[in-house]
């Protein structure tokens, strides 16, 4: 019974996740007419379902109030599920999921966003405003090695605003 209860806590744990201050436009989808008003630069998170050290970031480095204000403020952040099945639709293109074997595939999406090389997971990408390529790390990063990351990033895509605690 107590193990059905753990069961039962964790997806609704998992459902809550999108809801997350720092996923403001949480899925792709959402990110084409936003990208095209506003200039801010994008960090992607190229995740599975079946990996635990996505699950990890979620839990800890995706969760620090520090980073998602930081994220919030300089940034859009978009989640993609590299085995997603539907279509989606991003920066104007369609793409689909492609089956590589008996039950397993890769989303056009992800593979694009991971230089079109062997997936290695948790990802993250980060593009310009422009939706230029910046760089991309496979790793598990802690929330104050991302929140120095993003630091330099903004200092670099964006020298007029000031950073938090530099004013």
């Amino acid at each position: 019974m107590r193990r059905k209860q753990h069961i039962k806590w964790f997806f609704a744990a998992m459902l809550l996740i999108p809801l997350q201050p720092a996923a403001q436009l949480r899925t792709p989808e959402k990110a084409d007419s936003v990208l095209q008003r506003q200039s801010k630069p994008v960090v992607i998170f190229v995740y599975t379902d079946w990996c635990r050290y996505c699950r990890l970031m979620e839990e800890t480095t995706f969760k620090d109030p520090d980073l998602i204000a930081f994220l919030h403020r300089y940034f859009y952040f978009l989640k993609v599920n590299a085995e997603e099945k539907r279509p989606i639709r991003f920066m104007g293109r369609m793409y689909y999921y492609r089956p590589t074997g008996a039950g397993t595939g890769i989303h056009e999406l992800a593979a694009f966003l991971l230089g079109n090389k062997p997936a290695g997971y948790p990802a993250l990408v980060f593009l310009s405003p422009g939706a230029n390529l910046l760089f991309r790390v496979n790793t598990v990063i802690t929330p104050e090695d991302l929140l120095r990351l993003l630091a330099a990033i903004h200092k670099t895509e964006n020298q007029s605003q000031p950073l938090p605690g530099n004013r």
